[in-house]
């Protein structure tokens, strides 16, 4: 009989009340998904699509012209791409 540990997710709050939307390629983490898992075992929310509620915009091309980008400015929620993600939140 084998016994194994159960994989154990870092559970923290460096994303706690915080909602993002994530959109594009990402670089740092495997897809969308990992990143997604990461945002939201910090305490934090991600959603598909822009809103006022919105904190974030992850996007790795701040200067598209993408209809969520459009959206972001237009709430005035900063678009930050992965790395200042990385840099802010883990």
């Amino acid at each position: 009989m084998k016994i194994t540990q159960p994989v154990v997710k870092e559970i923290g709050t460096r994303c706690n009340g915080l909602t993002f939307v994530v959109t594009g390629d990402v670089h740092h983490y495997k897809n969308r998904n990992e990143l997604k898992a990461y945002i939201e075992s910090q305490g934090g929310k991600v959603t598909g699509s822009v809103s006022k509620s919105t904190n974030y915009l992850i996007n790795n091309d701040v200067n598209s012209t993408s209809e969520k980008n459009k959206k972001a400015r237009q709430f005035e929620i900063p678009i930050i791409s992965e790395n200042e993600f990385v840099e802010k939140f883990t």
